[in-house]
């Protein structure tokens, strides 16, 4: 159905007219009606029919090039979520299908200015434990499962807690978790002490991960370092190193090497 524009609106005064003028001719032919009028009356009719059948063609053009339009906003729409699916795929590590440093280089400017507002991050890293003995002993297939593992371990957390903490494949064995918005109650910073600060967030995912480890079958250890990034100039870079240098002292701690 078409809306009742201008066009719309000549076309039904075009039928009108039409219509009484073929009640006329008819009355005109039936009755034996002058010849000059039936044929100016005849000519008239044609003259119409003529008219509605240019703008029945208009019409068929205009509802083309909509189906056209149409036609080219579906492709449009395809290419844009064919780009933002590639673009999501490069943001993603193969393996694990955790976020890979690209992505978190991507959010580093949003962690930083956030963090010296007022919302800070923590940052927990973790390092496998023994993953080269493992690759020598079993090989790389059984170390990417053993790392595959770990990172499944994660998810399974991950999806319960915040939508906006996520997980990411720093390189080989070693992933960290960004923590954001570490703000209390009170609006003051979580702190590296106490129930309710880092290290219990920390604590809790430590045991999480052991947890759904256990679940898995999968003997997998790791180390694990934290830190927050208030308390390390709100850089994303300087707290991630700190969180890193955690990790390897529990590590060293245990006895483990460090691949």
């Amino acid at each position: 159905m078409f809306s009742e524009t201008e066009d719309t609106k000549g076309e039904a005064n075009i039928f009108q007219e039409l219509n009484v003028t073929r009640s006329d001719l008819r009355r005109l032919t039936q009755s034996g009606g002058e010849i000059g009028l039936v044929e100016s009356m005849q000519a008239r009719l044609d003259e119409l029919t003529s008219l509605i059948a240019k703008k029945d063609a208009i019409i068929a053009l205009q509802e083309e090039e909509l189906a056209s339009k149409d036609h080219r906003i579906a492709m449009q729409e395809d290419e844009i979520a064919k780009q933002s699916e590639e673009i999501e795929k490069s943001r993603l590590d193969e393996l694990t299908g955790a976020y890979n440093r690209g992505y978190l280089k991507a959010q580093k400017g949003l962690l930083e200015n956030l963090s010296r507002v007022g919302f800070p991050f923590g940052v927990m890293f973790f390092d496998l434990d023994g993953l080269k003995k493992v690759n020598d002993t079993l090989g790389h297939a059984e170390g990417d499962a053993y790392i595959k593992a770990f990172s499944d371990a994660i998810k399974v957390i991950k999806e319960q807690t915040r939508p906006y903490d996520y997980c990411v494949r720093m390189g080989g064995d070693e992933f960290c978790v960004i923590v954001r918005d570490l703000v209390r109650d009170d609006g003051g910073d979580f702190t590296e002490d106490g129930e309710h600060g880092l290290a219990g967030i920390a604590e809790r995912i430590n045991e999480a991960i052991n947890k759904n480890l256990v679940h898995m079958n999968t003997p997998v250890s790791f180390s694990r370092g934290y830190a927050l990034s208030s308390v390390h100039n709100h850089s994303l870079d300087e707290t991630l190193k700190a969180a890193d240098i955690k990790a390897y002292e529990e590590k060293k701690s245990k006895g483990a090497q460090r691949f």
